[in-house]
C-alpha cells in the first residue's frame, strides 16, 4: 500500500486514504480506498484482501455493473479485470478540531479487450470526519459526483 494521506482527530490517527494498493496476485491495481480505518483506542477495522474475500479493499466504491460503450465493466470482481479507478489529485483537504475532510479526484477506467484503456468519468470523492469526543468519531457517508 501506498498511503496518501494520513487522516488525524484528537491527535489519534484515524484513517489512511490509499493512492495505490497492488493486489496479491499482481493481477489488478486498486487505487482510492481507506485503510486502515482505525478505531479511536487504534485497533484496525479494515483489511485488504482478507482470505475469504479477495475482493475487499478496505472501504472503496467498486461498482458492478457499468454499461460503456456496449460493454458491461465490473470493479468489483477484480479478477475479470474489466476496469479500474485511479488517483487523480487532491482537490482539497481541509481539517481542524474537531473535523477533517478531503476530495480526491478519481478517473474511472474501463479496460478494453483489445488491451486498451479509456477514462469513462471523473469523479469527486468527499470523506468528512467528525470528532464526537476523544471515544468516537464518524466517518460521514462518502459521497462523490462527476467533475
Amino acid at each position: 500500500m501506498r498511503p496518501g494521506l494520513l487522516i488525524f482527530l484528537l491527535t489519534i490517527a484515524i484513517a489512511a486514504h490509499a493512492h495505490r494498493i497492488d493486489t496479491a496476485d499482481g493481477a489488478l491495481t486498486i487505487f482510492n480506498n481507506i485503510h486502515p480505518l482505525y478505531t479511536p483506542h487504534g485497533q484496525i477495522l479494515t483489511r485488504i484482501q482478507p482470505p475469504d474475500h479477495y475482493h475487499h479493499y478496505g472501504i472503496w466504491d467498486p461498482w458492478t455493473h457499468i454499461l460503456f460503450k456496449g460493454d458491461t465493466i465490473d470493479r468489483w470482481n477484480i479478477a475479470a479485470r474489466k476496469g479500474t479507478q485511479r488517483f487523480a489529485k487532491f482537490a482539497s483537504i481541509t481539517s481542524g478540531p474537531p473535523f477533517a475532510e478531503f476530495q480526491a479526484l478519481q478517473q474511472h477506467v474501463a479496460f478494453h479487450k483489445d488491451g486498451s484503456e479509456e477514462v469513462f468519468l471523473n469523479d469527486r470523492l468527499t470523506v468528512s470526519i467528525f470528532a464526537w469526543d476523544s471515544n468516537s468519531y464518524l466517518l460521514a457517508h462518502p459521497r462523490s459526483g462527476a467533475y
